[in-house]
Order: structure tokens, then sequence, then C-alpha cells
């Protein structure tokens, strides 16, 4: 009877693996001064009211650049939202209002932060602003 309820358990989780729909689905990529960044919504695609963003910016496929401070916003009118920086990973989340999910246009500001830079008075371009439209998710 316990090995019936095991294999049952088993067939379970195999099946419900299967719904998944493998990888999610992105917005982007897009570069920036070498920097590659790829939106995550959540949930996908995009509805009206709150959707968490989760945006990857990584270097060389691989290295996840960490000296951003990152902000969103889908309406023109509306002020920016800082997204928070989730430990030293590259990845930067936060939740905001979406009032036209299929015309929206998710605006992200980039400012890098570079103190050696600063301090030695070097003039270099800081900030961004890169556009991912909602309705061109891609998988």
């Amino acid at each position: 009877m316990k090995q019936f309820f095991t294999v049952i358990l088993f067939c379970t989780l195999l099946l419900l693996e299967g719904c998944g729909g493998g990888k999610a689905p992105l917005l982007g990529p897009k570069t920036w001064k070498g920097i590659a960044f790829t939106v995550e919504p959540r949930p996908s695609p995009p509805r009206v009211g709150m959707n968490e963003f989760i945006l990857i910016a990584n270097r060389d496929g691989k290295k996840p650049v960490v000296d951003l401070v990152v902000s969103y916003r889908v309406d023109e009118n509306s002020d920016w939202q800082q997204a928070i920086q989730d430990g030293f990973s590259g990845v930067y989340r936060r939740a905001i209002h979406v009032s036209d999910p299929k015309n929206g246009v998710l605006k992200v500001q980039i400012r890098k932060i570079n103190k050696e830079a600063e301090y030695k008075g070097i003039d270099e371009e800081k900030d961004t602003v890169i556009e991912f439209p909602l309705n061109q998710i891609r998988k």
C-alpha cells in the first residue's frame, strides 16, 4: 500500500512538472554600455493591476552587474519607483501598477554608480532609460 501511494505521488509530481511551460517569458534583452538587460514580468503576460518586474543585468552573459540604481515606471505621468537589488546577483525587482498591459511600455531608468570615476572627475554617461514594450514577450 505504501508503494502504491509513492508511485501515485511520483506520477502526480511528474505530471505537474509538465505544466510549467519551460522557461519563463522575458522582455528583452537590451544592452547599454556592454551590459545586457532582460526583464521577467510576473504574472506573465502582465495584467491590469500590480505586476512584479525582475530585471537581470549581466555582462558577458554571466557576470552580474551590481553597481546600478534601477527604477521603473509604465505611465509617463507617474513617479519612478526604485527597484530593490536582490543581493549581489545583478537582479533588481519591484512591483508597480500597470493600467494598460497591451499598449504599455515598461521604462527602466538605469543609473550606474562609479565612485572611482566620480572621484577622479571623469565625465561619463551615467544613466539611461531603456524601454520594454509589454506586448513583446518572448520565451
